[in-house]
């Protein structure tokens, strides 16, 4: 009986404890290999079964988030619709970006701004020096109606002033800096007036190679206007050298009073008889008074036979024939064999209001005739 009651006694102390106790009893324990307060981490929990978190490190997760998701460097592309990743392989990023996929299976990438603007008509633009988009002060500014739009360079500086002008009020699109077509087989410039409702092209500007191929390429320019309502070249070179301008329908003119600048130009004359001339006068005027600047480039001088005595003279000019001041030398027209034919002219140029005329030397007495050419240009 009385072992009875010490075993009762026993058990009464010590099974509550046992059962009861809870984190210090049989159904419990406070061993860290059974409940972790751990801070959540990716890689460390992936794959542990038998270990659980407490309640302040599921706190702690759910409150970091609330603070800010945290993406991990996935370091892959995004291989479903929809899938967001970060990723700091992006080739030219070396700061890494975010990638996701559109519907269409396209990867798209989310590029950081890095600065905020803080001029109004700032435009951004990617920086590869920093890798990140900045914000541009616009060259020249933008002014009335006008809308710009600026090309920059690799460091965010703009290229010059090429760029785009748009202004709503004229509906004009400036283009500023040079316009490269697209290469096509028919590249050409088109422009279409509003006002022109039976066509659609009312001028045109176009190439074509006719020749391919390195080192032998040749290309023809045509420009093309309505006439009557069909499409008329009224301008054409092609690389066989030729130079077509106006049509039948619309000759080319030049305006009265005009000179052609660059078109080349002959003085040319026939002395008959040189020594009765020069007898009676050995200055002969040839252009009383210039109406323009000119420029003589060659001359050319034939007798009828090789002389025994050589021609000799000159091309020259002067502020007036009478009394020839200022006399300039253009050119000797000195024969050799009976013959000259020089382009390398002493003083070729000739300004506006001048006299051009000839000064006679040494004629042979046998000789009859002397032809001259003189070439000049405006």
């Amino acid at each position: 009986m009385k072992k009875t009651l010490i075993i009762l006694l026993v058990l009464a102390v010590f099974i509550p404890n046992i059962c009861f106790a809870g984190p210090g009893g049989f159904w419990g324990s406070s061993d860290s290999t059974v409940i972790s307060n751990t801070a959540f981490d990716m890689t460390s929990w992936d794959g542990v079964t038998t270990i659980a978190p407490t309640k302040n490190a599921i706190r702690d997760y759910f409150y970091l988030l609330s603070q800010g998701y945290p993406f991990l460097d996935a370091n892959a592309t995004p291989n479903a619709i929809g899938k967001l990743l970060f990723d700091n392989t992006v080739t030219g990023l070396t700061g890494g970006a975010f990638e996701y996929m559109d519907k269409d299976g396209n990867v798209c990438y989310l590029m950081s701004v890095k600065t905020l603007p803080t001029v109004t008509g700032t435009v951004p633009t990617y920086n590869s020096s920093t890798q990140a988009i900045t914000f541009e002060a616009q060259s020249g500014g933008v002014t009335g109606t006008a809308t710009r739009v600026l090309f920059f360079d690799g460091d965010g500086n703009p290229v010059g002033d090429a760029g785009f002008e748009y202004n709503s009020e004229t509906n004009i699109l400036s283009v500023e800096g040079g316009v490269n077509v697209g290469a096509t087989a028919s590249p050409a410039i088109i422009l279409d007036d509003s006002d022109s409702a039976s066509e659609t092209t009312d001028y045109k500007l176009g190439v074509n190679a006719t020749d391919t191929g390195a080192g032998t390429e040749d290309v023809d320019i045509a420009e093309q206007i309505q006439i009557a309502s069909t499409l008329t070249t009224i301008r054409a070179v092609n690389a066989d050298g030729n130079y077509s301008v106006g049509t039948a329908s619309m000759p080319l003119q030049v305006g009265a009073n005009t000179n052609i600048v660059g078109e080349k130009k002959h003085l040319k004359f026939t002395i008959i008889d040189p020594t009765a001339v020069k007898t009676t006068d050995a200055e002969v005027c040839l252009i009383p008074l210039t109406d323009a600047a000119i420029t003589f480039t060659k001359v050319t001088v034939t007798l009828d036979a090789d002389p025994t005595t050589e021609f000799t003279g000159d091309l020259a000019y002067c502020d007036a024939f009478i009394g020839q001041a200022n006399s300039t030398v253009i050119n000797a027209l000195d024969t050799e064999a009976g013959v000259l034919v020089d382009d390398s002219l002493t003083s070729g140029a000739v300004a506006s209001g001048k006299c051009v005329y000839l000064i006679l030397g040494a004629i042979d007495a046998a000789t009859t005739q002397v032809s001259i050419d003189a070439e000049y240009n405006y």
